[in-house]
């Protein structure tokens, strides 16, 4: 993930202050406490400063009264996510293999039913046809 995000910076700085040769790009970011784990947060914030992000969304496990985990941000931003899914985006999911990839897979399916308009079938369907077609990529492994 960090050597993409770099890529994009690069391809940023080549444009030289001409229009962003990017096409937007959100970050859903989980870890259990800003102040334990939040790795490279300096680094992502300033991307989302200069446009290598055009959206951060943080969720944090063990701030706070409830647990907020990537998932829920998923859902929350579900018409963006579905916006730019339906436009041709490609989802990179990193992390546990048992408990997060799971979940973040069934919040996709959701954002394809709540903000798509699909069925439960057609939404495991399209899931089944992210996959096949590369559009949705998992960096996992067991936790």
């Amino acid at each position: 993930m960090c050597g993409f995000m770099q890529e994009r910076a690069a391809l940023l700085a080549a444009g030289g202050g001409k229009a962003s040769p990017l096409g937007p790009a959100l970050l859903f970011f989980g870890c259990r406490s800003p102040g334990e784990d939040f790795i490279y947060r300096d680094t992502l914030e300033a991307y989302l400063a200069s446009g290598v992000l055009t959206g951060l969304h943080t969720a944090f496990s063990r701030d706070g009264p409830s647990k907020v985990y990537v998932q829920d941000l998923i859902q929350q931003q579900a018409q963006e996510v579905w916006r730019l899914l339906d436009a041709g985006a490609y989802v990179y999911v990193c992390g546990d293999a048992r408990r997060m990839a799971p979940d973040v897979r069934r919040a996709f399916m959701a954002v394809a039913r709540d903000a798509g308009g699909r069925s439960e079938a057609s939404a495991q369907n399209w899931m089944g046809s992210l996959l096949e077609a590369g559009r949705y990529l998992e960096d996992v492994w067991a936790g």
